[in-house]
């Protein structure tokens, strides 16, 4: 039975490749905080991974010192609420935030459209609350479409630079996924991450990074570093350094071959 966003008795979630192999999300060794503020003067970190099966996956980390006022203000304005136990989502957004004290402890908290929660265990914080802070930031859920050119065809999703967003891509292999990165500063060397495809399941091997010029065909001369020991708990699986010769939207290209397991996973450009 195909699911809709509709509240019914009872619909399992089931987390995407990337949410899952978000390590900062993923340990059940820290602490769950059950009252109490939500964000405070003591918290330095907060990390929120979602995932929906429309818009696919998305994740925020940030520190305090990455964060403006406002968004401060939003974070201290969240509050809990109790999960609606009855009833839950089919097919619509969930997510897990992590939030970090000064004193390395972590409090852990689960959000989803409507309040609902027949599959949360951590403490809910109001789906509409949360969406404000990931709002506020302009990283990319793994579906989210592209724009429009001037002749009416469809371009890819453009990135900008920002630290704090592991933009998600889905991807149907054998396929080609393509991102459109703004540079408007190009005296700034920049940084690319490939992340959550570096799993057991899934492999760099599989994988074929290619940074192109603004014209989508001419290659530059970027040195994609493959992880091929120690990937870390973000699953990074390629990493590079490169200065743009110019101000312009280039075009980052990977090919992604037929054992890649399908699904979504991440691009970091900063």
């Amino acid at each position: 039975m195909a699911c809709t966003m509709a509240l019914t008795p009872a619909c399992s979630t089931q987390k995407s490749d990337a949410e899952q192999d978000s390590g900062a999300l993923d340990s059940s060794s820290d602490a769950v905080m059950t009252g109490g503020p939500i964000w405070t003067a003591e918290s330095q970190a907060i990390d929120v991974g979602c995932f929906g099966f429309f818009p696919g996956s998305e994740r925020v980390r940030a520190t305090r010192e990455e964060l403006s006022t406002d968004q401060l203000s939003i974070l201290a304005a969240l509050t809990l609420v109790p999960a609606n136990k009855a009833q839950c989502v089919q097919d619509g957004i969930s997510c897990s935030v992590a939030i970090t004290a000064a004193d390395g402890t972590v409090a852990r908290y689960d959000s989803e459209q409507y309040d609902s929660g027949c599959n949360l265990t951590a403490p809910v914080i109001p789906y509409d609350s949360l969406t404000r802070f990931l709002q506020s930031v302009p990283c990319l859920s793994a579906k989210q479409g592209g724009g429009l050119s001037a002749d009416g065809s469809v371009t890819a999703p453009s990135l900008t630079p920002d630290v704090r967003c592991y933009d998600g891509v889905f991807t149907a292999p054998p396929d080609t996924v393509k991102r459109l990165l703004m540079v408007d500063d190009p005296s700034v060397p920049r940084h690319l991450e490939l992340d959550s495809c570096n799993d057991g399941r899934r492999s760099p091997a599989l994988l074929h990074p290619q940074l192109l010029a603004p014209d989508g065909t001419t290659p530059l001369p970027v040195v994609w570093v493959a992880v091929l020991t120690d990937p870390g708990p973000d699953g990074t699986c390629y990493r590079a350094d490169y200065t743009f010769p110019a101000a312009g939207a280039y075009v980052l290209s990977i090919d992604v071959d037929a054992g890649f397991t399908a699904g979504d996973f991440f691009v970091r450009f900063y």
